[in-house]
Formats: C-alpha cells, structure tokens, sequence
C-alpha cells in the first residue's frame, strides 16, 4: 500500500473568478502548461469544449468543441496535453491537440469498472501520467502510470485512502484525498 502523508495544513483558496464559460456547464480536468497556460474541459449536456483560463483572472477563451467526453486531464513538461475517457468498456488515454482540441486515440489504459461509478484524477511528472482510479466498491484508489505511446496503465499500487486530485510540484506527487467514496469528512492534501 502507497502510504499517503500528510503534506500541508488547511488551505485557503482566493478565488479569482471564471468567466466565459457556457452557463451550466461542468469542470471536468484542469492541466497547467510550461508555458503559463492553463488549460480546462468542461461539459454541458450537448457538448464538451476545450478552454485556455487566464491565471490572473479567470477569464477564458473557448479553443474547440471536443467530440464524447473527458473525464481527467494533464499536460505533460513536453507540453501535451493527456485525456482520459471512458469508451466503450474501457478507459481510453487521448492526446488532445491544443489549437483545435481534436483528440487523438492512443490505447487502452484499463477496463470500466462495474458499476459504472468512480473517482478519477490524472497528472503528470515531468513527462510521466499517474492515474488514481477508485471504483465505488472500493475503500482505496490504485495509483497507476500510464505509457503516453500506447495507453496502458500499469499498476504502481493501492494508496490508504481515495484520491480524488492529483499534481505535482518540483518532483514531488500530491494527492487530494478522502477517506471514504462519497465521503462527508473534508478531503486534505498529502503526498505520495
């Protein structure tokens, strides 16, 4: 099991506001480039769209409609941004393209679990995806990497409670947590 330490206390958040985006619609993954750009999926009942978000101000600029859905995302140090959706039976891996968010189909990554209900974060290290999956019947998340050329997950190990965020900061994995799937008890932040 993947010890998960506590890393920070308590955090308080300024929020810079988020303009620009469809009324109703549904953050789905944030990811963070080299170059400053933040890079965001959200969803709405009819579509989902790539977005660029100004730090300084949460003003955002629409990039394209992306066809189906994303359900986690990162941007690698190379600068690509990764996708993670459910197709078919599976967890599908996708590189979306930046200028028109045209998705590129790279390989099976695991099987949907059964039910089909689930908490997924994704980010990357360097060049490197980590993927923590937690199934509704499970009490943990799996962390896994993820082969950017073909898509395959490959299992590091369980952690002792349910990742629901994932980042990385000068090398080091942190993890957002809760104890428990569709957990009350407040979620804080500790490193892998």
């Amino acid at each position: 099991t993947l010890s998960l330490h506590d890393a920070l206390p308590i955090w308080s958040f300024t929020n810079i506001g988020l303009t620009g985006v469809a009324s109703g619609s549904i953050p789905d993954c944030l990811g963070y480039a080299q170059n400053g750009t933040l890079y965001a999926v959200f969803s709405t009942t009819q579509s989902t769209s790539l977005y660029t978000i100004s730090p300084a101000n949460g003003s955002t600029i629409p990039v394209a409609t992306i066809p189906g859905s994303i359900a986690a995302c990162a941007v690698t140090a190379s600068g690509v941004l990764y996708g993670v959706a459910p197709t078919g039976t599976n967890f599908v891996l996708y590189s979306l393209n930046l200028s028109t968010g045209a998705p590129n189909q790279i390989g099976t990554i695991l099987p949907l679990p059964n039910p089909l209900n689930f908490r997924m974060a994704l980010t990357a290290v360097n060049n490197t995806l980590y993927l923590a999956l937690q199934p509704s019947t499970a009490t943990n998340s799996t962390l896994y990497t993820v082969d950017t050329s073909i898509g395959a997950g490959t299992a590091v190990g369980p952690t002792d409670a349910g990742v629901v965020g994932l980042a990385s900061a000068s090398g080091i994995l942190y993890a957002f947590t809760t104890p428990v799937f569709s957990s009350a008890t407040p979620a804080h932040i500790d490193t892998i």
